[in-house]
């Protein structure tokens, strides 16, 4: 019985190892965690940094490599985001993928805007046109309290 025992164990502990262990396309649960970590370093380094604005920014990590995606408002920014990223013990390369202009909102082009509005004006546009097209206050109001996500079409 005590040979059963510990061959059982011996095969639970190589299947626990196996379970965590990472291959080339798959990162080990060591790494993952490792990632997470150097993401929450590089997004709190470049809150710190006054010239870039973290909403702008999105920072993945796979494997040490840092990648940064979104838009920032110009070249030097750009430029800042990579070094401060560079710059965090663990990372081992960047990608730079930010894109230099305005942030890009995703609004519905019939909204007939030339500029990206602050969200709240879209919105209001939004429920404007509504009420012009006859939807009822009535009925714009139980819409925004009850579903506004169907209103923004994300349901």
């Amino acid at each position: 019985m005590t040979l059963f025992k510990r061959l059982s164990a011996l095969l639970l502990a190589a299947l626990l190892v196996s379970a965590c262990a990472g291959t080339p396309k798959k990162e080990s649960t060591g790494e993952y965690l490792d990632d997470s970590l150097i993401t929450t370093k590089v997004k709190t380094a470049i809150l710190n940094e006054p010239m870039l604005k973290v909403n702008q920014i999105t920072v993945e990590t796979y494997k040490g490599v840092v990648q940064l995606s979104g838009f920032v408002d110009s070249a030097a920014a750009k430029t800042a985001a990579g070094s401060v990223a560079q710059n965090v013990a663990g990372v081992s390369k960047v990608t730079n993928n930010l894109q230099v202009g305005a942030d890009r909102t995703s609004i519905g082009s019939d909204l007939g805007q030339v500029n990206n509005p602050v969200p709240i004006d879209a919105f209001k546009k939004l429920l404007s046109g509504l009420h012009d097209l006859g939807v009822s206050e009535r009925d714009l109001g139980k819409l925004v309290r009850d579903n506004p996500a169907r209103l923004l079409g994300l349901n």
